[in-house]
């Protein structure tokens, strides 16, 4: 009974977040900019979030379509509190579909939804998530080649953190020996 009421509820879910995406107007949806922001709609994503916890939880994504209906949404919308809520909902732990969802937006065609995702990677270093070395840090070196000089920057600031945790440092040389993050790697010899 749990995972009947449970499939229903990210099927409402996820028929909602698509609403978004083809509705004229983002603001007569029930999850308005106005209600995600001010009301208890916002912890929808935050309970899609804990799902992505737990192996259970992403297939039950996975088969719900929520994964292609966030993606959907944080590379075609011009609000940036659907993008913050999304990236910063979903758990990272695991090469599945949010980082997928994390690398669009890094790549987005809005600056400040590339820049948000780009500061989130800090939050992402400094939390140690576990093989971020493997991920993060491309993802990072990649964002040094935006278009913006903002998120560049940002980019570089976080890999210069990056290097001062010895376990990012093979990385970083692995990055440079491309071409690429020589500025960042030059402070882990």
């Amino acid at each position: 009974e749990g995972s009947k009421l449970l499939t229903e509820l990210l099927s409402d879910i996820s028929t909602n977040i698509d609403v978004l995406t083809t509705s004229k107007s983002a603001h007569d949806c029930f999850f308005s900019p106005h209600h995600v922001t001010s009301s208890v709609c916002q912890d929808y994503f935050l309970f899609i979030g804990r799902l992505c916890r737990s192996s259970k939880g992403m297939r039950m994504l996975d088969k719900s379509g929520i994964f292609q209906v966030l993606l959907n949404l944080v590379v075609s919308t011009n609000h940036d509190c659907y993008v913050k809520l999304v990236v910063s909902s979903l758990d990272y732990t695991t090469d599945a579909m949010p980082r997928v969802i994390l690398s669009k937006v890094l790549t987005a065609s809005t600056v400040s939804s590339r820049l948000y995702a780009t500061q989130f990677l800090l939050v992402l270093l400094r939390a140690k998530l576990p093989d971020f070395q493997k991920w993060g840090v491309e993802l990072l070196v990649n964002q040094l080649y935006d278009q913006s000089k903002a998120v560049s920057l940002v980019a570089i600031a976080i890999l210069e953190e990056a290097t001062e945790e010895k376990v990012l440092c093979p990385s970083l040389t692995v990055n440079c020996h491309r071409g690429e993050g020589t500025m960042s790697v030059t402070r882990c010899h």
